[in-house]
C-alpha cells in the first residue's frame, strides 16, 4: 500500500492493490480462483491539520493513519504610528 501526500497541501490520497489467491484440491481435479485490484482514495483534510507531520503505519490489515493539529498562531498586538 502506498500512501502519498499531493501536490495540494490539504489533499491526502491513499493507493492501493491487493491480489489474493485460492486454491481447492481434490482427489480429482484442481481449481484455482485469483483476484486482484487496486483502489484510490482522497480526502480533504482540514486545514488545522500539520500536513507536513502526518503519518501512516499498517499493521495486521489495518491502516492507522495519524493527523497532528497545526500549532496556532498567537495574534499578535500592532500599533500603528501617527
Amino acid at each position: 500500500m502506498k500512501i502519498r501526500r499531493s501536490s495540494d497541501a490539504y489533499l491526502l490520497t491513499i493507493k492501493g492493490h491487493k491480489e489474493s489467491e485460492k486454491k481447492d484440491e481434490k482427489h480429482n481435479y484442481l481449481r484455482v480462483e485469483r483476484s486482484s485490484g487496486s483502489f484510490m482514495r482522497q480526502m480533504s483534510l482540514p486545514e488545522s491539520v500539520d500536513a507536513t507531520k502526518v503519518k501512516a503505519k499498517s499493521k495486521n490489515g489495518v491502516l492507522e493513519i495519524s493527523l497532528p493539529k497545526a500549532e496556532k498562531s498567537t495574534a499578535r498586538k500592532i500599533t500603528v504610528e501617527k
